[in-house]
């Protein structure tokens, strides 16, 4: 900044200044601000957190479809499940849950022997988030359950 007064004048005047920028040292501040956004959005990884989000969704939202089946089947005499995810409602469940995409999880069922699993896809883990009636345990599978009855495959 610089100062601008007036000595050839016997008469005392205001000094005035005159504030600018350089163009160097605005670019200097834009390149700086440039390399904190990127290094900001890299440390975030919005992607990966997004994809976080929704595996604990699957997640949450498998358990709660799972503890529905589990409150359904002990009212059953003879034991069984539920044809489809819709016969647990309104009783153990106001409403099914939907995956991110909107369609149901995937549920399987058995009559003889009585047996049901239930999955969902993973968005930031590989593979599925699995639940099934033989052990009542949830794990992360690489693919889908199957068998008489369905049981999820081995835990990634």
């Amino acid at each position: 900044m610089k100062k601008i007064f007036n000595t050839k004048s016997s008469t005392p005047q205001k000094a005035f200044t005159q504030k600018a920028f350089t163009l160097l040292e605005l670019l200097v501040v834009i390149a700086v601000l440039g390399i904190l956004a990127v290094a900001i959005i890299t440390a975030l990884n919005p992607v990966k957190k997004i994809n976080q989000t929704k595996d604990s969704n699957v997640k949450s939202d498998i358990n709660q479809i799972a503890n529905a089946l589990q409150a359904y089947i002990a009212n059953q005499n003879p034991p069984a499940y539920p044809p489809t995810l819709l016969g647990l409602v309104p009783n153990e469940i106001k409403t099914v849950p939907l995956q991110q995409d909107g369609t149901p999880y995937d549920y399987l069922v058995t009559t003889a022997p009585v047996g049901a699993a239930l999955y969902g896809k993973m968005y930031n883990l590989t593979g599925f988030w699995c639940w099934d009636s033989s052990d009542a345990t949830f794990r992360n599978v690489a693919s889908a359950p199957s068998g008489t009855p369905p049981v999820c495959p081995v835990a990634l």
